[in-house]
């Protein structure tokens, strides 16, 4: 039995990747901003979670267009693109929000900071959450290549046996 393997591009994969988690990220600060949850850190924390969800389907994606087993430096590369994009696009909006549209709002962030001498501003908060969202996506993707790299080693029935 012959498979079909799509030849993609690692790189549209990751720019589309990147866009959709920066979307979702995008929705949930103004969640938190409209419910005046700006100044909780567990609202923050859920930051991790869409990027953990996002990065699980663009892995998921990638592996359905090409093989069960993703080769463990592109997967990493991929997770690396994605993760780039979605953060750089999420700390510019938080930098331009903080700056032009809610810049009262950063008053709020200020009992979560953790460099307690220096005073925040929006260039400290987006230049934060820039290198979080960096952080975190490097890390949920070597944890998820783990995962990824075996090609979940399925049980495929090729030829199924009839019962009389």
């Amino acid at each position: 039995m012959k498979t079909k393997i799509n030849k993609v591009s690692l790189g549209q994969i990751g720019i589309k990747g990147g866009a959709l988690i920066y979307v979702a990220l995008l929705l949930y600060f103004l969640f938190i901003e409209n419910f005046d949850l700006i100044g909780s850190p567990i609202a923050w924390s859920f930051n991790f979670i869409i990027l953990f969800a996002g990065l699980y389907f663009v892995y998921r994606y990638y592996r359905s267009q090409t093989s069960l087993n993703v080769e463990y430096f592109q997967g990493l590369l991929l997770g690396s693109l994605t993760s780039v994009i979605s953060s750089v696009a999420y700390a510019s909006f938080v930098f331009i929000d903080f700056t032009f549209i809610a810049p009262d709002e950063l008053a709020l962030l200020e009992k979560n900071w953790l460099f307690m001498g220096s005073p925040m501003t929006a260039f400290t908060a987006s230049g934060a959450t820039l290198i979080e969202g960096l952080s975190s996506g490097l890390m949920i993707s070597f944890i998820l290549m783990q995962y990824y790299k075996s090609g979940f080693k399925q049980l495929i029935n090729l030829n199924p046996v009839e019962l009389p």
